[in-house]
């Protein structure tokens, strides 16, 4: 089996979720950003809808990772079952 772009970037951002590096300034971000809404007043709607949202971005960004990883997995399962 021939290594394609997919396969590429599979195997990248498994490494990159993987990455201690990367899981822990993900962890300190959301840490900080849910630091930062819980520190906002109730009437402050605005910024408290701000850090939601940054926080649901940050959780996108990683589910992204997942499925680009997954994408290459299911590749992996199908082309051994065909072989």
């Amino acid at each position: 089996m021939e290594t394609t772009y997919e396969d590429y970037k599979s195997e990248e951002a498994r490494r990159i979720s993987e990455s201690e590096i990367f899981n822990e300034a993900f962890t300190k971000t959301k840490e900080l950003l849910i630091s930062r809404l819980l520190g906002t007043d109730p009437v402050e709607q605005e910024i408290r809808e701000l850090y939601y949202q940054r926080i649901k971005t940050l959780d996108e960004v990683k589910n992204a990772l997942v499925v680009i990883m997954n994408e290459g997995d299911i590749k992996k399962v199908r082309f051994k079952r065909n072989a």
